[in-house]
């Protein structure tokens, strides 16, 4: 091959073509690096968030000291109200992450599944009257989120539960054996 053999070839518009589209893959494969990076970070800061301290403890207030308690909603005092704020506006940002496919919907509905329908349940009376206040789609993506844990049916999700941890535990003997 000579010189001028090798620059027809690499002039010509089949190769320029193929080179392209290396390039368009790589810079698609670079994307969903770039996604799924993302959403990672989302979940965890997710994760983070509902499970500050502050946000827990509003959590403890509205299951445990409202919700067991099943003290009615006239008689919440202020700071109640406002713990009760924090816990609802933690899932409602859940919500909206998943809303906007940040994190999934289903796996915020199973992972927080219990306590998402607890906290809707107790909190229901003071979200309908803030949405008198503030509009009718107030925390309307707790209330997504709260649907969506509904749909799972306490047998699918002891199932659900009880298949994780029959992988954790095969998992750990696995390590086990291999140490």
């Amino acid at each position: 091959m000579n010189l001028d053999m090798i620059i027809e070839i690499l002039s010509s518009q089949s190769f320029i073509s193929v080179v392209v589209l290396v390039a368009a893959i790589i810079a698609i494969l670079e994307l969903w690096q770039i996604t799924k990076s993302n959403k990672l970070i989302a979940f965890l800061e997710l994760i983070k968030y509902i499970q500050d301290e502050k946000v827990r403890e509003a959590r403890r207030v509205l299951i445990g000291e409202l919700g067991v308690k099943n003290k009615d909603y006239k008689k919440w005092s202020e700071a109640e109200k406002e713990q009760v704020e924090i816990a609802c506006h933690a899932y409602n940002f859940a919500g909206l992450m998943a809303d906007h496919n940040l994190i999934k919907k289903d796996f915020v509905a199973r992972g927080w599944r219990d306590s998402i329908i607890k906290c809707w349940s107790t909190a229901e009376p003071k979200i309908m009257d803030d949405r008198k206040k503030r509009g009718g789609n107030f925390l309307d993506k707790f209330k997504m989120l709260y649907d969506k844990a509904k749909e799972i049916d306490d047998k699918e999700f002891s199932s659900f539960s009880q298949k994780q941890v029959k992988s954790w535990k095969s998992k750990k003997q696995k390590r086990r054996k291999i140490k």
